[in-house]
């Protein structure tokens, strides 16, 4: 009777494990990967939070389905404004969902750092970002064409 604890324990340890990899949240390997890549896209591509802060978090989003990692695309405004989702936002950032971090393009960030973008933050699909990369009124600074750079950088096809 007295071995029943320890066993039970080692099967929720177990289911816990099991449980974790079923969900696909990200090891620190694949984390380390994520900053070193982000490292190099930050050194080698020009203006990319001024106007490309959007299509990094696109190609940031197709890198995280390869590898099976859950994650919100987030628009940072100043103020609500459901109602025009094509306002462009103050910046796009992705959030993990477990752990819970931002990531733009300078790094992994917690919810302060966010902030200094703006205080509203809204999560929307893949789709909607696609469309909203078409609006214009994004910054000018960043060069469009170096979205394929980002692409290699991440080594999305």
């Amino acid at each position: 009777m007295k071995y029943i604890f320890p066993f039970s324990i080692f099967l929720i340890l177990i289911w816990t494990i099991i449980y974790d990899r079923i969900t696909y949240h990200p090891t620190d390997r694949q984390l380390i990967i994520l900053i070193s890549k982000l490292k190099v896209i930050s050194d080698s591509v020009d203006n990319i939070n001024n106007g490309g802060c959007g299509f990094f978090a696109l190609y940031l989003s197709d890198y995280l389905d390869k590898v099976n990692i859950q994650y919100d695309i987030v628009y940072v405004r100043d103020q609500d404004n459901e109602d025009n989702q094509y306002y462009i936002p103050n910046h796009v950032i992705i959030e993990l969902k477990n752990p819970k971090i931002f990531i733009d393009s300078r790094g992994i960030f917690n919810k302060s750092y966010v902030y200094l973008y703006g205080t509203n933050l809204s999560f929307h699909s893949k789709m909607e970002l696609k469309e909203l990369l078409t609006c214009k009124g994004w910054n000018n600074e960043f060069h469009r064409s170096d979205t394929t750079k980002i692409k290699s950088l991440l080594w999305v096809n």
